[in-house]
């Protein structure tokens, strides 16, 4: 349990930390990180209800 999370919350930060490289653009930051805008999208959302 503490792996997965501290798995997540690396994750939350480099979400969080690409955004603000990219002025809070999703889409610019969606391909920064290899990922679409909807995953993007959803992993943001999943972690705001935790």
């Amino acid at each position: 349990m503490l792996l997965s999370r501290r798995a997540c919350l690396s994750k939350r930060w480099r979400n969080n930390c690409t955004l603000n490289e990219v002025k809070g653009n999703r889409t610019h930051a969606a391909a920064m990180l290899g990922i679409s805008i909807r995953t993007l999208r959803n992993k943001l959302n999943e972690y705001d209800s935790k």
